[in-house]
C-alpha cells in the first residue's frame, strides 16, 4: 500500500501496534506497556488507520522517560499540567529536532489525568 498523506501535518503516536501497523500498511496489533493511558492501545481499529493513512506523514516513537521529560518541561516552563499521552508531541520534538528545524510548529496540549506522584517524577527530571 503506497502512502500519500492528504497535507504535510505530522502527527505522533507512541503505540507500537499503531507503529507496526504504519510500517506495515495494515491493521496489526502488538503488546503496549505505558504509562500514558491516552495513547496506550494495542492497534488502531480500521477506520481511524484509514484516516490516519491518508493525513498522517509519519507517526513517531517516543520512550517513556521522554514523555516524563515532556510533562516536566511543559509544567516547569508554561505552568499546565498534562498527561503522558498530550507530552508526546513534545517528547516527538525534542527527540527529532531536525525534522522540524525551520518550520512552524503547534503542539496540542489536552487532557491532564495523571497523579501527583507522577507530576513530582517528571518534574525532578528537568
Amino acid at each position: 500500500m503506497a502512502h500519500a498523506p492528504a497535507q504535510s501535518t505530522r502527527r505522533l503516536s507512541i503505540a507500537t501496534g499503531v507503529w507496526q501497523s504504519w510500517q506495515q500498511g495494515r491493521v496489526v496489533s502488538a503488546p503496549c506497556q505505558t504509562f500514558a493511558g491516552g495513547i496506550a492501545t494495542t492497534g488502531p481499529v480500521e477506520a481511524a488507520f484509514s484516516i490516519m493513512w491518508q493525513t498522517v506523514d509519519a507517526p513517531r516513537l517516543v520512550s517513556e522517560e521522554e514523555l516524563m521529560r515532556g510533562i516536566g518541561l511543559i509544567a516547569k516552563h508554561h505552568a499546565l499540567v498534562v498527561e503522558g499521552a498530550s507530552a508526546a508531541p513534545l517528547a516527538a520534538l525534542l527527540r527529532y529536532p531536525g525534522e522540524f528545524a525551520g518550520r512552524r510548529v503547534a503542539l496540542m496540549l489536552s487532557g491532564r489525568n495523571l497523579d501527583a506522584d507522577t507530576l513530582a517524577r517528571a518534574w525532578a527530571m528537568v
